[in-house]
C-alpha cells in the first residue's frame, strides 16, 4: 500500500481516489492487492469512520480493474485525462 488519504481535493478525487497501490511484479497475480484494500477498508471503517471510498485505475490496467472489481467496486464513470482513459470506482464499505 503506498498512501490512505483521509480527504480528496479536487485532482484526487478526478483522478486519484482515496488509496494509492503499488505491487512488485514479483508478487503479482497472488491476491496480494485485494489483501491491501480489504486491510485499507478497514482502516477507513472502523479508524477513519468513513463508509464510502473511490478508487482510480488506468482503463488498460485488468489486474487492477478486476481487484477493484473484486473487493466490491462499483464503476461510476470513465474520464479521458489528458488522452489516458481513467476509471473512477466507489466501493461501500
Amino acid at each position: 500500500m503506498n498512501y490512505i488519504r483521509k480527504y480528496l481535493n479536487r485532482i484526487c478525487y478526478i483522478l486519484g481516489g482515496h488509496i494509492g497501490c503499488v505491487i512488485k511484479k514479483e508478487y503479482r497475480g497472488k491476491g496480494i492487492g485485494k489483501m491491501m484494500l480489504k486491510y485499507a477498508f478497514s482502516i477507513y471503517k472502523n479508524e477513519l469512520k468513513i463508509n464510502k471510498i473511490l478508487i482510480t485505475c488506468a482503463d488498460s490496467n485488468i489486474a487492477s480493474i478486476k481487484c477493484i472489481e473484486g473487493v466490491g467496486g462499483k464503476l461510476e464513470d470513465r474520464i479521458d485525462w489528458m488522452g489516458k482513459i481513467v476509471r473512477r470506482y466507489w466501493v461501500e464499505l
